[in-house]
């Protein structure tokens, strides 16, 4: 008996909706690109980009499905054809993406053979049939590769001398892990959203992954610093304590601090990153996924070696500062996920007439196109000169 599970309706209409009205957008840039003979190329490029883009878009809508036989099942795209027996089917994973989103994938027992990602199963019409029948067919990959993990963890002799105390302990380091990772996630929305009185939450967004690290080595015959991506891990992560604080430090320092010269400060941040990415990867090297875990300690390395360079040079720096009055020639505000507002000034120090620079939104709503700011100029603790703006 066969089964045919293509997109659902709704979905088709509003993927149709979308794309039309995206394309006229795009389509209206265009052409007044053309009027105004401005631009041209880039919007040419564009345009056609989007045409093919949203073509291939419709064109699945339109053609994809999931057909589930007698002995198998195929998945069909526009233009490819994938098919698995039942019995080259090993099992099933679940990926979950950005917003909660799913990825249903149908894995194959044969490296010869493809998977099959199916995207989100949501999207089809009748997908509540469609996941019954996977689900109750074929294995879950994740729950059997948890369930190992688990055994391997329950199995380990310097956890206790039984399989309860063993338990026990496993199940007294997720609990702390938890609590960690609230914290570090605490901290970093802290130094982001109100970082008062600062510069306290800095200071402790760049200690206390440290102490994380210190509870890592303690126990990463169970602990991870950076999970594995996959649906769940029997092994615990330290991966919210470890990474968010410094991702907070980094956002930060980048919006609170500008520099005149690069030069020295990256050298700076590479001589701290390096000691630390030495030191964290002596301390890894036997730990439960090792690659996740080097990839999370050199981003961490990198974002945690710029952070405390500009802390130790700007926040500790007492110099006086060198004060140029500058006018304002123009301004504007930037609108993505944030805004961001910039000044553009007259010549001041080294920097050419019309130059941008970022401000507060306090100062920019406080002043005007031809108003005068003060750019304040210092030196810097480590000798890597930075400024700030004033009225």
């Amino acid at each position: 008996m066969k089964q045919t599970y293509t997109y659902a309706v709704g979905w088709k209409i509003f993927s149709y909706i979308f794309f039309f009205a995206v394309l006229i957008l795009i389509g209206y840039f265009f052409v007044n690109a053309l009027l105004s003979d401005k631009q041209i190329a880039l919007w040419t490029i564009l345009f056609v980009g989007a045409i093919a883009l949203f073509g291939y878009g419709i064109l699945s809508i339109i053609r994809s499905k999931v057909v589930i036989s007698d002995d198998g099942i195929t998945y069909i795209t526009p233009f490819k054809t994938k098919q698995l027996l039942f019995s080259e089917i090993k099992g099933y994973r679940v990926q979950t993406g950005d917003r909660n989103s799913k990825s249903l994938i149908i894995l194959s027992k044969e490296s010869g053979k493809p998977d099959l990602n199916i995207g989100d199963p949501g999207y089809f019409a009748n997908s509540t049939a469609l996941t019954t029948f996977i689900y109750a067919k074929f294995k879950d990959i994740d729950e059997e590769e948890y369930k190992e993990e688990e055994g391997e963890i329950l199995l380990d002799p310097s956890l206790g001398f039984t399989e309860e105390e063993r338990a026990k302990k496993l199940q007294s380091v997720r609990n702390i892990v938890k609590v960690l990772n609230v914290i570090g996630a605490v901290i970093a929305f802290w130094l982001y959203l109100y970082p008062q009185p600062y510069p306290v939450p800095l200071y402790i967004a760049l200690v206390y992954p440290f102490l994380a690290l210190v509870y890592f080595v303690r126990n990463q015959s169970i602990v991870t610093l950076i999970g594995e991506i996959k649906k769940k891990s029997a092994y615990p992560s330290l991966s919210l304590a470890f990474i968010c604080p410094p991702i907070a430090v980094l956002v930060r320092t980048l919006t609170d601090y500008d520099f005149l010269e690069f030069q020295q400060l990256f050298q700076y941040v590479g001589i701290v990153a390096g000691v630390l990415i030495f030191i964290l990867l002596l301390l890894i090297r036997q730990s439960n996924a090792r690659g996740m875990n080097i990839l999370g300690a050199v981003s961490f390395a990198l974002m945690s070696g710029y952070g405390s360079v500009v802390a130790a040079n700007c926040i500790a720096d007492r110099s006086a500062a060198q004060i140029y009055k500058v006018q304002i020639l123009d301004r504007r505000i930037s609108s993505s996920k944030s805004k961001s507002y910039y000044l553009s000034l007259a010549e001041w120090g080294n920097r050419e007439r019309g130059k941008e620079v970022s401000v507060t939104s306090s100062l920019y709503k406080d002043v005007a196109i031809g108003d005068f700011v003060s750019v304040n100029i210092k030196k810097g603790t480590l000798n890597i000169p930075w400024y700030y703006i004033t009225k």
